[in-house]
C-alpha cells in the first residue's frame, strides 16, 4: 500500500472517530441534563414533603405516626434535602452538559471537514497531522464521557440508525423514541443497556417514592 493511500485511510478513520465521539458527547450531555432535571425535581418534592411534615406537627393535625416519628421523618428528609443540594452544587450537571454539547459541536464540525477531505484524492500528510492535532485538542478541552454513553451510541449506530440520528438531533424526543424502540424491543443487548442507563437515575425515583409513601401512610384514611 502506498503512503498516499495510507494517509487517505488515516483521514477516513479519523473522520469515523470524530463523528462517533461527537455523537457520544451529545449523549453524555443529554444524560447530564437529565440528571440535572431529576435532581431538581427530587429536591423540590423533598422540600414540599418536609414542609408538609412540619405543618402536620405544628398544627397538630391527625396522623398515623407519633410525634417522635414525625420528628424523625422531618430530620431524615431534611438530611436528604441537604444531600441533594450538595449533589447539585458539586456535580454541576447543567454547566457540564453545556460543555459536552459544545464538544459535540466542535467534533461535528471537524467530522464534516474530514468527510469532505476523505472524498478528495491525494490528501497531503500535513493535512492529516493538523486534523489529528485539532481532534485531540478538542478532546483535551472537555471532560470525557462515560462508558455507558459510548455503548448506547455504538449500539444505535450498529442498528442502522446512523442516518436518522444526526449529531444535531440526538436530544430530540423523536430520538428518544428511536432509542427506546431500538433498545427495548428488538435486541437483548439493548434492553441491558437501558437497564444500565436508568440504574444511574434510580435513586431519584426511590427517594420520591419513599417520600410519597411516607406521607401517604401518615395521613389517616378515615
Amino acid at each position: 500500500m502506498s503512503q498516499k493511500n495510507e494517509i487517505d485511510m488515516a483521514i477516513v478513520e479519523l473522520h469515523r472517530r470524530a463523528e462517533l465521539t461527537s455523537k457520544v458527547r451529545y449523549d453524555a450531555a443529554r444524560r447530564l441534563m437529565n440528571h440535572n432535571l431529576f435532581s431538581q425535581w427530587t429536591l423540590a418534592v423533598l422540600a414540599v414533603g418536609q414542609i408538609m411534615i412540619s405543618v402536620m406537627d405544628a398544627l397538630d393535625l391527625p396522623s398515623n405516626y407519633s410525634d417522635d416519628y414525625l420528628a424523625f421523618g422531618s430530620i431524615f428528609f431534611g438530611v436528604l434535602v441537604l444531600a441533594y443540594s450538595l449533589l447539585l452544587g458539586m456535580a454541576n450537571y447543567s454547566a457540564r452538559s453545556v460543555k459536552l454539547h459544545k464538544c459535540g459541536l466542535d467534533l461535528g464540525e471537524l467530522a464534516r471537514e474530514l468527510y469532505m477531505k476523505s472524498t478528495q484524492t491525494g490528501a497531503m500528510g500535513y493535512s492529516y497531522i493538523e486534523y489529528a492535532k485539532r481532534y485531540y485538542v478538542i478532546l483535551g478541552q472537555y471532560e470525557n464521557h462515560e462508558e455507558i454513553d459510548y455503548a448506547r451510541t455504538k449500539h444505535l449506530m450498529k442498528q442502522g440508525k446512523k442516518s436518522d440520528r444526526t449529531a444535531e438531533t440526538t436530544t430530540d424526543k423523536a430520538s428518544d423514541k428511536v432509542l427506546f424502540k431500538t433498545y427495548g424491543i428488538n435486541y437483548l443487548r439493548g434492553i441491558l443497556l437501558l437497564i444500565r442507563y436508568y440504574t444511574g437515575f434510580a435513586h431519584y425515583f426511590v427517594t420520591v417514592i419513599l417520600m410519597s409513601g411516607w406521607l401517604w401512610l401518615a395521613i389517616p384514611k378515615s
